[in-house]
């Protein structure tokens, strides 16, 4: 198996999805949620976390004149999809507070979010499930035996000798397609795409303490004024 950056229970403290349980040597299925008769997103999250789900997919539906990921979500998890994938999300313990992302073999990949998700801001929220759509992304092409991606992933392996290689594609490739489904998720929580941007960014690279920091007060303005889905 390769585990990423926050496995084997040493999270950190970790915030945003730093957990991705990826085994490359065997697709032997597994897991309880394979469904093969109907390739499908299979949504069991609950509160919170399930309102925010279903206001993304609402992004995604309603992108207007480009392919946000949120769309293609749909695309490679929705029915009939190339590959015959499922994703499943839910809620579950993972030893910290943000997600996780497993593949599950066969297809299959499973989302989990922490309970403790559940008394942040939707917009935080937002973030993580966004985060590990793109492990599950990422990890599909990947898992697909698709050769240039994983002639992409050698080289980083190679060429960087880092631990969490999805992280770096994500920095490099996916922050700002993330940052504008977390923008088109709630435009008001921020005044700028960057703001957006810097939340999409944590836990993909080691970032600045004055990054930190604005990131520690973009967080304490999303709990403050982000009232979305706070009925739940």
């Amino acid at each position: 198996m390769l585990y990423s950056q926050g496995s084997n229970g040493t999270a950190d403290g970790c915030e945003v999805g730093c957990d991705n349980y990826w085994n490359f040597g065997n697709d032997s299925g597994g897991g309880g949620f394979t469904n093969k008769t109907e390739d499908k997103i299979i949504n069991q999250l609950t509160g919170k976390a399930d309102c925010v789900f279903n206001k993304l997919q609402s992004v995604g539906v309603n992108a207007q004149n480009y392919y946000n990921l949120m769309t293609e979500l749909f695309v490679e998890f929705g029915s009939n999809n190339l590959g015959g994938a499922n994703i499943s999300f839910k809620i579950g313990d993972i030893g910290y507070t943000g997600g996780r992302t497993e593949y599950l073999g066969n297809g299959d990949f499973l989302i989990t979010i922490s309970p403790s998700m559940q008394s942040s801001s939707s917009i935080e929220i937002a973030t993580v499930l966004i985060h590990e759509i793109s492990h599950a992304y990422l990890g599909k092409r990947y898992f697909l035996f698709n050769a240039s991606f994983r002639e992409l992933y050698q080289k980083y392996i190679n060429e960087n000798g880092l631990g969490n290689h999805s992280h770096d594609i994500m920095n490099d490739y996916l922050v700002d397609r993330m940052a504008r489904v977390l923008q088109e998720f709630n435009p008001s929580v921020f005044g700028v795409l960057d703001d957006y941007k810097l939340l999409s960014a944590q836990k993909l690279f080691e970032m600045s303490d004055d990054k930190k920091e604005e990131l520690a007060r973009l967080k304490k303005i999303a709990k403050e004024i982000d009232q979305t889905c706070n009925e739940n």
